[in-house]
Protein backbone atom coordinates (compact mmCIF):
# COMPACT_ATOMS: atom_id res chain seq x y z
CA UNK A 1 0.00 0.00 0.00
CA UNK A 2 1.11 3.71 -0.29
CA UNK A 3 2.50 5.25 2.62
CA UNK A 4 0.43 8.63 3.72
CA UNK A 5 2.45 11.59 3.26
CA UNK A 6 3.57 14.47 5.25
CA UNK A 7 2.11 17.78 4.25
CA UNK A 8 3.07 19.58 7.54
CA UNK A 9 5.44 21.74 5.97
CA UNK A 10 5.11 24.94 3.52
CA UNK A 11 7.81 25.31 1.33
CA UNK A 12 7.74 28.46 -0.95
CA UNK A 13 8.43 28.01 -4.91
CA UNK A 14 8.44 30.45 -7.21
CA UNK A 15 6.56 32.91 -4.33
CA UNK A 16 3.75 30.87 -3.82
CA UNK A 17 3.26 28.65 -0.80
CA UNK A 18 2.78 25.20 -1.29
CA UNK A 19 3.01 22.40 0.85
CA UNK A 20 5.99 20.26 1.17
CA UNK A 21 5.22 16.28 0.53
CA UNK A 22 7.98 14.40 2.43
CA UNK A 23 7.59 10.81 3.62
CA UNK A 24 7.99 9.89 7.38
CA UNK A 25 11.41 9.05 8.42
CA UNK A 26 12.06 5.79 9.00
CA UNK A 27 15.82 4.55 11.33
CA UNK A 28 17.64 2.22 9.13
CA UNK A 29 19.55 0.10 11.37
CA UNK A 30 21.72 -2.25 8.58
CA UNK A 31 21.75 -5.92 9.65
CA UNK A 32 25.13 -6.75 8.11
CA UNK A 33 26.44 -8.34 11.53
CA UNK A 34 23.03 -10.64 11.78
CA UNK A 35 23.54 -11.75 8.02
CA UNK A 36 27.45 -13.04 8.40
CA UNK A 37 26.49 -14.60 11.25
CA UNK A 38 23.72 -16.22 9.89
CA UNK A 39 25.63 -17.16 6.30
CA UNK A 40 28.75 -18.53 9.11
CA UNK A 41 26.88 -20.27 11.17
CA UNK A 42 24.60 -22.30 8.60
CA UNK A 43 28.39 -22.96 6.97
CA UNK A 44 29.17 -24.58 9.95
CA UNK A 45 25.77 -26.26 11.17
CA UNK A 46 26.31 -29.72 10.90
CA UNK A 47 23.25 -31.20 12.82
CA UNK A 48 21.48 -33.91 11.17
CA UNK A 49 18.95 -32.00 9.80
CA UNK A 50 21.28 -30.28 7.85
CA UNK A 51 22.94 -33.24 6.43
CA UNK A 52 19.54 -34.91 5.77
CA UNK A 53 19.16 -32.31 3.36
CA UNK A 54 22.25 -32.61 1.67
CA UNK A 55 21.42 -36.05 1.25
CA UNK A 56 18.04 -35.69 -0.28
CA UNK A 57 19.57 -34.84 -3.52
CA UNK A 58 22.68 -35.63 -6.12
CA UNK A 59 24.57 -34.35 -8.73
CA UNK A 60 26.23 -36.94 -11.66
CA UNK A 61 29.44 -35.72 -12.71
CA UNK A 62 29.97 -35.19 -16.72
CA UNK A 63 31.86 -37.79 -18.63
CA UNK A 64 34.81 -35.73 -18.27
CA UNK A 65 34.88 -35.46 -14.31
CA UNK A 66 33.63 -31.81 -14.14
CA UNK A 67 30.54 -30.84 -12.43
CA UNK A 68 27.30 -29.60 -14.38
CA UNK A 69 27.42 -26.37 -13.80
CA UNK A 70 27.23 -23.85 -16.59
CA UNK A 71 26.70 -20.36 -17.76
CA UNK A 72 23.70 -19.45 -20.26
CA UNK A 73 23.28 -16.18 -21.58
CA UNK A 74 19.99 -14.68 -23.00
CA UNK A 75 18.29 -11.94 -24.00
CA UNK A 76 20.99 -10.87 -26.21
CA UNK A 77 23.75 -11.59 -23.79
CA UNK A 78 22.59 -8.81 -21.27
CA UNK A 79 21.37 -12.01 -18.67
CA UNK A 80 22.91 -14.50 -17.57
CA UNK A 81 21.77 -17.59 -16.02
CA UNK A 82 23.59 -20.59 -13.44
CA UNK A 83 22.29 -23.83 -14.63
CA UNK A 84 22.93 -27.15 -12.68
CA UNK A 85 22.21 -30.25 -14.15
CA UNK A 86 22.46 -33.97 -13.65
CA UNK A 87 20.45 -34.01 -10.50
CA UNK A 88 18.87 -36.25 -8.81
CA UNK A 89 16.64 -36.76 -5.91
CA UNK A 90 14.66 -34.17 -4.35
CA UNK A 91 14.79 -30.70 -6.97
CA UNK A 92 12.74 -28.50 -4.40
CA UNK A 93 15.05 -28.98 -1.63
CA UNK A 94 18.13 -28.59 -3.69
CA UNK A 95 16.15 -25.38 -4.99
CA UNK A 96 15.73 -23.68 -1.51
CA UNK A 97 19.29 -24.55 -0.77
CA UNK A 98 20.71 -22.79 -3.51
CA UNK A 99 18.21 -19.92 -3.20
CA UNK A 100 19.57 -19.86 0.79
CA UNK A 101 23.07 -19.79 -0.42
CA UNK A 102 22.84 -17.11 -3.85
CA UNK A 103 20.07 -14.79 -1.94
CA UNK A 104 16.57 -14.12 -2.09
CA UNK A 105 17.17 -11.55 -4.77
CA UNK A 106 18.01 -14.11 -7.34
CA UNK A 107 15.14 -16.13 -8.99
CA UNK A 108 15.35 -19.83 -8.74
CA UNK A 109 13.60 -21.86 -11.06
CA UNK A 110 13.38 -25.73 -10.87
CA UNK A 111 13.21 -27.57 -14.35
CA UNK A 112 13.35 -31.61 -15.12
CA UNK A 113 16.50 -32.50 -14.47
CA UNK A 114 18.09 -28.99 -13.74
CA UNK A 115 17.72 -26.06 -11.90
CA UNK A 116 18.13 -22.69 -13.13
CA UNK A 117 19.33 -19.15 -11.17
CA UNK A 118 19.36 -15.87 -12.81
CA UNK A 119 23.28 -14.57 -12.34
CA UNK A 120 26.33 -15.56 -12.64
CA UNK A 121 26.73 -17.90 -9.25
CA UNK A 122 28.82 -21.19 -11.19
CA UNK A 123 32.14 -20.51 -8.87
CA UNK A 124 29.91 -20.13 -5.58
CA UNK A 125 27.61 -22.95 -6.50
CA UNK A 126 30.44 -25.56 -7.35
CA UNK A 127 31.84 -24.68 -4.11
CA UNK A 128 28.93 -25.01 -2.45
CA UNK A 129 27.90 -29.22 -3.79
CA UNK A 130 31.45 -29.88 -3.33
CA UNK A 131 31.42 -28.71 0.56
CA UNK A 132 27.89 -30.54 0.96
CA UNK A 133 28.81 -33.63 -0.78
CA UNK A 134 26.51 -33.57 -3.08
CA UNK A 135 28.43 -34.89 -6.02
CA UNK A 136 28.82 -38.53 -7.36
CA UNK A 137 31.62 -39.58 -8.95
CA UNK A 138 30.50 -40.85 -12.84
CA UNK A 139 31.95 -44.72 -13.62
CA UNK A 140 31.34 -45.09 -17.36
CA UNK A 141 32.38 -48.69 -18.66
CA UNK A 142 33.82 -48.63 -22.49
Amino acid sequence: GREQLNTTRIKTVNGAARPCFSRPVVAFTPKVDHFSNSILRRSLSTSSSAEAKHTAFKIQRTRSGNLPVYLDYRKGRTMCITIVRRVKGNHNVLASELQRLVGHQHAVKVKEGSIEIVGDHKKEVSEALEQWGAVQATIYSS
